[in-house]
């Protein structure tokens, strides 16, 4: 899923608004289409309520989580270091340009404006891209015995995504 980027995910959604534990995965799942386990969720918000990010309240029986001064200014920090890999990325989309066809090209710079734009590539078709992605797994090795099948079933799906254009 996005191990390692749902710290900055939870600090983007908690900087629009207070939020439980179970509305923040009610949230990430609906945006990318595959919900957190509350195995990393609550280990994660505890993380950031010892870095001073956030601070939580009791309602009742839910705690709600809201984003600190200090939860800010990391945000902040790593939305600065996302704009000069976005730029990093662009120099090197331009470079592709000398190698790539037009479609390839096209390709990366679809995939470029998605990420300029704050939106994960593809995170409608989740989670079957991911299932999709773990099935090929077991292929990697060139010589399997399924290889041409695999070949075969992925020009097939390719004219019929083609050809719904």
């Amino acid at each position: 899923m996005i191990r390692g980027h749902l710290k900055i995910f939870v600090l983007k959604l908690l900087n629009e608004e207070s939020k439980s534990g179970y509305k923040l995965m009610d949230e990430i799942e609906e945006i990318l289409g595959k919900r957190p386990s509350s195995g990393s969720m609550y280990p994660l918000l505890e993380n950031l309520t010892s870095e001073n990010f956030v601070v939580s309240k009791k309602e009742g029986k839910t705690k709600i989580y809201t984003i600190s001064k200090e939860g800010k200014k990391y945000l902040k920090k790593a939305g600065k270091q996302k704009e000069k890999l976005i730029g990093k990325l662009s120099e090197l989309v331009s470079m592709l340009e000398n190698v790539c066809d037009m479609k390839e090209n096209n390709f990366f710079m679809a995939i470029l404006d998605e990420i300029k734009n704050h939106r994960f590539p593809f995170s409608h078709l989740e989670p079957e891209i991911s299932q999709f992605r773990n099935g090929l797994i077991p292929f990697i090795d060139k010589k399997h015995k399924n290889t041409k099948i695999i070949k075969k079933l992925l020009k097939e799906t390719t004219k019929k995504i083609k050809d719904l254009e």
